[in-house]
């Protein structure tokens, strides 16, 4: 009976995890809540943070890959803002930026998990984060809100490098 309360309420939080994050109109009407149909649940939120998420099986874990058109055209941004400039992208503020609030979001309460920022732009999906969870992770729901605000993150921070490159440009046109 507990357990079936604890997921009940877990199935409220993600509910409220997507409202909050606009991104409850994605969800299938009709979640049960019981242990067969909690982790699709959790699953098919993940699905929702961003616009690609791939999940793989491997052995004794699984492997997602998010990744979002805001994500890629900010790191595109971040190269042409360090041409501008003449800033290293190492150095690059909004690069930094990013790399802070992605490693501070993924700090969880959980063990068994790793993850990797990629900030390529080489491709189509290049840019992205790759997460590993193993048998004893357990922040399904740290790990659904993180990604959320991360992917939050570059969608309004991408306003800001925008403007502010527009501004180095009105500048050099002057």
């Amino acid at each position: 009976m507990i357990e079936y309360a604890r997921q009940a309420f877990d199935s409220v939080f993600i509910c409220k995890l997507l409202h909050q994050y606009g991104k409850l109109g994605n969800i299938a009407v009709g979640w049960s809540v019981d242990e067969e149909s909690w982790w699709p649940l959790v699953h098919e939120a993940l699905g929702y943070v961003c616009d690609k998420v791939w999940i793989e099986e491997l052995d004794m874990a699984l492997k997602y890959y998010f990744s979002d058109p805001a994500m890629m055209e900010y790191y595109h941004l971040c190269r042409e803002y360090s041409r501008k400039t003449g800033i290293s992208l190492k150095q690059n503020p909004f690069m930094l930026k990013a790399q802070e609030k992605v490693c501070r979001m993924l700090q969880l309460s959980s063990y068994g998990y790793r993850w990797t920022l990629l900030t390529k732009i080489n491709h189509e999906w290049a840019s992205g984060i790759v997460f590993g969870e193993y048998e004893d992770f357990n922040a399904h729901l740290d790990l659904l809100d993180s990604l959320l605000e991360i992917f939050r993150f570059y969608e309004t921070e991408l306003e800001v490098l925008k403007q502010t490159l527009l501004i180095k440009n009105t500048k050099e046109a002057a």
